[in-house]
Order: C-alpha cells, then structure tokens, then sequence
C-alpha cells in the first residue's frame, strides 16, 4: 500500500469542498488570533472590502474570538465594520458568536445586539437596529422589514432555525421587554443577562428594497454597542460574513455545515 503524504492526507473543508458562495461574500472575519493587528481584523474574503475595529479597553482578542465585554459601566466597548475604498451594500449577514460575560444592567437598560444607522447617509431613515427592549423595527421601507428573513443554529441542535419574515416577536418576545426573548434564536436569548458559552449563528436577510449600505465616510456599523457607542451588550464574535446576496434557508444550512465541518461551532 503506498501511504501518501500528510499534506494530501489532511486537508481542511475549505480546501476540499471550497468555501460556500465565496464569491458572494463581502467581508469574511475569521480566525481573529492570526488576522487581527493593532485591533484592526483584516478581512479574510476575496473581496477585502473592509476592517472590523475593536474599540474600547474591554474590546479584546480573547479564546480565538473578538471579545466585547461590557458586563459592567460604560458599556462603550464595540467592534466596528467599515469598508476601506468603496460603498458596499450587504444583502445578508451571518454572525456566529457567544456571550461569555454577563449583559449590564437590568430593567429598561438596552443591550443592543447591533446597529448600522450611522453606518451611512440613510441614519437614521434606515432604522438598523436591533436590541433587547426595542426589538428591531419592520415597517417595509427599514432594512429588517418587507421582505426581509432570519435564520438561526445553536450549537448541539439536531437542526437549524427558520424564522421566516422578521418581526418584533420573533427576535425577541415583542417591544418594550426588558428580557428579550428565552429562545435560543432570539436575544438575549435562554439565560438572560447571564453568561451563555452555547455558540449560536443569527443570520439575517435584509429588505431587498432597502439593504445596509456601510460608506467609508459614516461611522460605520456598529456591533455590540448602539451607534452611540453606548448601551453595549457582551459578545464574543468567531466568525462574520456579509454578503452581497440573500440565501435561502437550504444555503444557509449548507454554510452551517461548512462552518460545523471546520471545527468552528458543533
């Protein structure tokens, strides 16, 4: 029998079955350990459209993850996505991430998920926010309403999520909650404010009449914080991908699969 070399013998899943819809893709942050400087995460898609910025002394690179930690006051501390040369428009986004540190605050206190209204000159027209008191607003002309979907895994689950249209109660248990919702695919999410270590993937398809556009003129979209710099939740980020498409639920599974096959999420 002739044994072929390591190098043959050992080849990752994006060697070998190439990188789901790679050519779709906007920006890809990945493996932050070995592509992160000076807080700066370098865009590892073909496109290298863009930065992701870590901003605070609680924004760390920590356990292979951007660690944002605002657990305790001034919850400023965010990771921000800005493109480098040109307008990019992003159809879908995937955010594959946990929650190692407790969310800040209690009662009314806003742990904001994400928020891309100062991301252009749409702000605040856009409406592209979404935390846990507000949930996310989906009148037709915002980038989560109209046409606009969500899918979601959870790491250990015998399959994945799908949310279908967005609306207030499907990502968190309705407006003006100051728990969110206990789902998994919803924020904050089963624990609470608590620590939640169970990665999760939340994936959003955006309105097709009005997506997030981010110019490298705004301040770009902010993740972890609302575009304030303020009212932060605590995440750690593994992996985040936009693209310049929306993906059916069966691609969607397809890149849990991809994600699931290279060790990221279980």
């Amino acid at each position: 029998m002739i044994i072929k070399p390591f190098s043959y013998l050992h080849q990752s899943v994006e060697e070998a079955a190439g990188v789901p819809f790679e050519s779709n893709m906007l920006f890809w942050f990945k493996d932050i350990t070995n592509t992160e400087s000076g807080k700066v995460w370098s865009d590892s898609s073909p496109a290298n459209t863009s930065t992701a910025t870590l901003v605070g002394t609680n924004a760390t690179v920590s356990g292979g993850a951007a660690r944002i930690n605002n657990s305790s006051s001034p919850t400023t501390n965010r990771l921000i996505i800005k493109p480098t040369t040109s307008t990019i428009n992003v159809k879908s986004l995937l955010l594959l991430f946990n929650n190692p540190d407790i969310q800040a605050g209690s009662g009314t206190t806003r742990n904001y998920f994400y928020d891309c209204r100062d991301a252009n000159a749409q702000s605040p027209d856009n409406a592209g926010f979404f935390n846990q008191y507000d949930s996310t607003s989906t009148a037709s002309d915002k980038v989560h309403g109209n046409d606009a979907t969500f899918f979601a895994y959870n790491a250990g689950e015998a399959s994945a999520f799908n949310g279908g249209t967005i609306t207030t109660t499907l990502l968190t248990d309705g407006t003006n909650n100051s728990t969110g919702g206990n789902d998994y695919y919803q924020w904050l999410g089963p624990n609470g404010r608590s620590v939640n270590n169970t990665k999760r993937i939340f994936f959003f398809n955006y309105n097709s009449n009005k997506d997030v556009q981010i110019t490298t003129t705004n301040e770009g979209w902010y993740f972890g914080t609302n575009d304030g710099g303020t009212e932060g939740g605590s995440f750690a980020y593994y992996e985040i991908i936009g693209y310049d498409t929306a993906l059916t639920f069966s691609q969607f599974e397809t890149v849990v699969d991809w994600l699931k096959g290279r060790g990221i999420i279980t």
